[in-house]
């Protein structure tokens, strides 16, 4: 995940307002395929007011750090899960190996079309799932 860390460490985080972040951000990098609807809330709320503008609440060495030093071990956890599970995973620069399901009983679809920021690309996808595995 160094390239995601490095990406973090390059991203821009002061602007003199939320709207010149939106207009920075919309349609370009990491940002190029997100819906203006998150894009719009990600600014509203993962930025706070500093003298002259805004920062990111989330500073790109922090961001980077989550990617570098990951302690959790996701292997041991899908061993111990005792349900059926959906596992998305992004067409282009996913974080998940799996190409295939580990086991019976936990699904991994590529989703077509989808990057690191799935999640944002297709809401309506992830919280399908969501809601199937809540019921």
């Amino acid at each position: 995940h160094h390239g995601l860390a490095e990406g973090a460490l390059r991203r821009r985080g002061d602007f003199p307002s939320r709207e010149a972040a939106l207009a920075a951000y919309r349609g370009r990098g990491a940002f190029r395929t997100w819906p203006e609807a998150p894009l719009a809330d990600y600014v509203a709320d993962g930025f706070r007011e500093v003298p002259g503008g805004v920062t990111l609440a989330c500073t790109g060495a922090w961001e980077a750090s989550s990617y570098l030093a990951q302690g959790h071990d996701p292997w041991a956890a899908l061993a111990r899960l005792s349900c059926p599970a959906e596992i998305l995973r992004a067409e282009t620069g996913s974080t998940c190996a799996l190409a295939d399901s580990p086991r019976p009983g936990i699904t991994v679809e590529t989703v077509p079309g989808t990057t690191h920021f799935l999640p944002f690309e297709v809401p309506e996808r992830v919280r399908a799932a969501i809601r199937r595995a809540l019921g």
